[in-house]
């Protein structure tokens, strides 16, 4: 799903520089993303053509904001619970930088009690 980092871009390089988080919310359109994601995988209509004849019987995430807000409506659609895995990431991760871009820190995601508060 879009992030807000994604919006930032699209803006300009200093809105990007000034704005960007390191572990940032999915935009609107990223949540009508993930809506219609959960509302077709709820029909399963076309999924065996995708994925082919086995079911879905789990979904996996990562413990970063933007996934984890993905897999709310994916859940809810499949009728799974998300599973967090700490070990599944984009490539790269989520990091912190200055706003040079020359330093920069990579970071773990949210904690179980931060994924609790939300």
């Amino acid at each position: 799903s879009e992030s807000m980092n994604n919006i930032y871009e699209a803006i300009s390089e200093e809105s990007y520089r000034a704005n960007r988080s390191e572990d940032p919310e999915i935009s609107e359109r990223g949540k009508a993303q993930a809506k219609a994601l959960g509302d077709w995988l709820a029909t399963g209509d076309g999924l065996e053509s995708l994925i082919g004849p086995k079911p879905i019987n789990e979904l996996w995430t990562s413990p970063f904001q933007r996934t984890l807000m993905t897999a709310e409506p994916v859940s809810k659609g499949l009728g799974l619970p998300a599973k967090v895995h700490t070990k599944i990431y984009e490539a790269g991760g989520i990091y912190k930088s200055n706003y040079d871009y020359t330093k920069f820190e990579a970071r773990p995601g949210l904690s179980r009690n931060e994924m609790q508060r939300r």
